[in-house]
């Protein structure tokens, strides 16, 4: 049998993740679990990004935005949980479905 550790919450900063992390939050509190709040580039939208020269595809820079973003919305929720943060590059179902497969 799989002990849960972590509750897993698909933020893409839109006002219905918002409160996905906000449920997420409680759940884990409930259950004494963490959050793991999971932000997804889409692959689609950096190759228009890179091939338009606004970003360096490898430069990292994408992920260290969007880590900024996460750990500010974490801090103004003020969850009371701990929080693990992730960013992939890739299709958001894909990932989070890789996610949850490896915890």
């Amino acid at each position: 049998m799989t002990t849960l550790t972590s509750v897993i919450a698909g933020v893409d900063f839109s006002a219905a993740s918002l409160s996905v992390i906000r449920q997420a939050a409680h759940m884990a509190r409930q259950g004494g679990l963490r959050v793991t709040a999971v932000h997804v580039l889409d692959s689609s939208s950096i190759a228009f990004r890179t091939a338009s020269g606004a970003v360096d595809e490898g430069s990292g820079v994408l992920e260290q935005q969007a880590r900024n973003r996460l750990e500010a919305l974490i801090l103004k929720e003020s969850l009371e949980v701990e929080v693990d943060i992730v960013i992939r590059r890739g299709r958001p179902v894909d990932e989070l479905r890789n996610i949850i497969e490896e915890r």
